[in-house]
């Protein structure tokens, strides 16, 4: 029995959407080494995240597509990972932004 391409093709949306929010949690979570007076650590932090998550990203996408890349695909782990930026934003970034305004 033929499987419909169609789900088959919302099912590797779902997994790239969620391996994009894997590696948003993974930027964010490396977060805690971002400093404005150590900007040498930030540098670390980010060659670390782009080292670990270029060959897992490769691999992915090998496994999950058999190494075609589709725009679908590489548009889903985008917006996986915008979606929980945008989170965790709203959820930390207000807070600071409103305390900085009553400084003011």
């Amino acid at each position: 029995m033929m499987e419909n391409p169609v789900a088959l093709q919302v099912g590797f949306l779902w997994r790239a959407v969620c391996f994009g929010a894997v590696m948003g949690l993974f930027y964010s979570a490396l977060g805690i080494f971002r400093h404005r007076r150590r900007r040498w650590l930030t540098a670390v932090a980010d060659g670390f995240f782009w080292t670990v998550t270029a060959p897992v990203t490769f691999v992915f996408f090998m496994r999950l597509n058999g190494g075609d890349m589709r725009v679908y695909l590489l548009a889903g782990a985008l917006l996986g990972g915008a979606a929980v930026s945008g989170t965790l934003f709203l959820a930390t970034g207000w807070q600071k932004i409103k305390r900085k305004q009553r400084h003011l």
